[in-house]
C-alpha cells in the first residue's frame, strides 16, 4: 500500500493521512495539535468579526491544508511533522508581491568560520521554532482571509461555540510567496534594533561593535537557523545574546563543537 508520495523538492516525503495505520494516525494527531499550539501562540489567525465576515471578499480567501511529513534523525529515528501550509499560489495580488529574500552565502559562511578561528570565538547554533508564525504583524495581510482544516476552525469556535472555518490572517504563514522575505526582514529590523550592523557583503550576518570599534559578536542566518559566534568575555556581549534569544521561541540553541 502506498502510505506517502514525493514533495516538490525531493528530499521530504509527504504522508497521506487517511492510509496509515491507527497508531501512526494517532502520532500525526498528536502533531497537528503542536502546530495548531503554535498557531495559537503566535496568534498568526484571528476569528473574523459577523461584520467581518458578511463584507467579506471571497476572492481574498486563500485555502490551507496539513503537510505531514517524517523528519529523519541520526540513526535512523522518525519523527512525526505537521505543518500548516497556506496555498500562497491562490494570492490575488501575486504576481505584484515582493518576494526576494536572501540566505547566507557559501563563501559569507566560510568567512564568519574564518573569523571565529581568527578570534577564537566560540560558536553556538540556533534554530527558531515555526520561525514565518513569530514575525511581527504587518499591514500586509490585513485584508487576506483563509479557508482552515477542520480542527484547526475547531480551535477558533464562534460565540455559539461553533468551528470557524474562515479565519483572518494578521501575521506571515508557511505557503505565502512573502513568507521568508517578511521573515528575513523581521530579524533585520530586531537585530538592527539591538545595536547589530549588517554587513554590505552579505546580507544574512550582522558584526555587534563596541564603543571602541572592536569586534564582539558575529551572526549567520540562514532562514530560521542561526550561527552565533563571540569571545563570550564582555558582559557587553553577553547581554546582546541574552537579548536576542528573548527575541523568538527557539527550538534548540546548542554551542558547538
Amino acid at each position: 500500500m502506498r502510505l506517502s508520495k514525493r514533495l516538490g523538492d525531493g528530499k521530504a516525503t509527504e504522508v497521506i493521512y487517511s492510509k496509515l495505520p491507527p497508531g501512526a494516525q494517532l502520532e500525526f494527531d498528536e502533531a497537528m495539535c503542536k502546530e495548531i499550539g503554535q498557531v495559537l501562540t503566535t496568534k498568526v489567525l484571528e476569528r473574523l468579526k459577523r461584520e467581518e465576515l458578511t463584507q467579506m471578499d471571497m476572492e481574498r480567501v486563500l485555502k490551507m491544508r496539513w503537510v505531514l511529513t517524517y523528519k529523519y534523525q541520526e540513526g535512523g529515528a522518525r519523527t512525526p511533522k505537521a505543518r500548516l501550509v497556506i496555498l500562497g499560489y491562490q494570492h490575488p495580488s501575486l504576481t505584484e508581491l515582493a518576494t526576494a529574500a536572501p540566505t547566507l552565502g557559501k563563501l559569507a559562511r566560510n568567512m564568519l568560520f574564518q573569523v571565529c578561528a581568527h578570534h577564537r570565538f566560540k560558536i553556538k547554533f540556533g534554530d527558531v521554532s515555526s520561525a514565518f508564525l513569530q514575525t511581527d504583524p504587518s499591514g500586509e495581510f490585513e485584508s487576506l482571509n483563509v479557508k482552515v482544516p477542520i480542527e484547526v476552525a475547531h480551535a477558533f469556535p464562534d460565540e455559539l461555540g461553533r468551528p470557524s472555518d474562515i479565519l483572518k490572517m494578521v501575521k506571515s504563514f508557511y505557503g505565502l510567496t512573502t513568507a521568508p522575505r517578511a521573515w528575513w526582514l523581521d530579524i533585520s529590523r530586531k537585530l538592527k534594533a539591538q545595536g547589530w550592523k549588517r554587513l554590505g557583503t552579505d546580507q544574512c550576518v550582522w558584526i555587534l561593535l563596541d564603543k571602541h570599534n572592536a569586534l564582539k559578536g558575529i551572526i549567520g542566518v540562514h532562514v530560521d537557523d542561526f550561527i552565533i559566534a563571540s569571545d563570550e568575555g564582555p558582559k557587553f556581549y553577553l547581554a546582546a545574546e541574552k537579548r536576542i534569544q528573548y527575541l523568538y521561541r527557539w527550538g534548540a540553541w546548542a554551542s558547538g563543537q
